[in-house]
Parts: C-alpha cells; structure tokens; sequence
C-alpha cells in the first residue's frame, strides 16, 4: 500500500507534556487501487522552539508507527510504503 499524501492540522505544543500534538491524516492507495484515508492523533516530543520541519517528521513518524500496527498493515503483501520526496504534505 502506497501513502499518497499527509494531511496534518495545526501542531500544537502542550507545555505541561512537553508534546507536539496534531491530527494527520493518510491518504493511502490499497492493493486494490482504491484510495482510503486513516487519521490519527499523533503527538512527538521535541522542544517548544524546535523547528518545524522536525516536528512535521516527527508526527508523522508517529502516524506511520500507528498505521504499521493495524492488521490490515502487518503482512509483506501489504507493506505500507512511504516516498517522503514524491508524497504531498499539506500542514495547516
């Protein structure tokens, strides 16, 4: 399975966890070739003023750890796939 885009909302940064936080959404071409979408609320923990190139990677390294956990993920005929230079990344 292909991820095609990511959608992530608006990181936040929660001071008494010390967390990035932020909804990602996968757009993901299955076997079948039919395009589905899986969202999750992902979270990574870099400092308040990191930049936020390293705290998009981070999310969605979160997102992708989820995903790979999912049964429909689990077996080598359907392997989740992800190009991060020809995959479209939309951060709000």
């Amino acid at each position: 399975m292909k991820v095609n885009k990511i959608d992530l909302s608006e990181p936040r940064f929660e001071p008494d966890t010390s967390l990035h936080k932020a909804t990602v959404t996968l757009n993901v071409t299955g076997a079948s070739g039919v395009p589905f979408e899986l969202t999750f609320s992902c979270e990574t923990a870099q400092p308040e003023d990191c930049p936020s190139t390293l705290v998009l990677y981070g999310l969605i390294k979160h997102a992708m750890k989820q995903a790979r956990i999912l049964p429909a993920f689990r077996g080598s005929d359907s392997e989740l796939q992800l190009d991060l230079e020809q995959v479209t990344i939309a951060a709000a």
